[in-house]
């Protein structure tokens, strides 16, 4: 399979092998990849939540109530809780 990517897109692929984050163009689409299909399995009454839990959070921003936080910890939180329930999902199906 081949693919164009716009010269933003291509840009963005090329800076980030070169910061060393992957590589190699293919592993950045990888990432990409593997990431959207994440996402698309979350159902949409988790998406609510989500903004729910993010509308709250803004609100405590705006109060001053700011706590550190780290990125890379959360999408690897996100992505530990996506692999639980959907390997509890394949222990019922099986």
């Amino acid at each position: 399979m081949q693919i164009t990517l716009p010269p933003e897109l291509a840009r963005f692929v090329e800076d980030q092998v070169k910061a060393g984050r992957y590589e190699s163009p293919e592993g950045v689409v990888y990432a990409a990849l593997a990431r959207l299909q994440i996402e698309d399995d979350i159902p949409p009454a988790e998406w609510e939540e989500l903004r729910a839990a993010v509308a709250v959070g803004l609100k405590e921003a705006d109060r001053g109530e700011l706590e550190p936080w780290n990125a890379a910890d959360i999408w690897t939180e996100v992505e530990q809780r996506h692999r639980k329930e959907n390997g509890a999902d394949e222990k019922k199906a099986g």
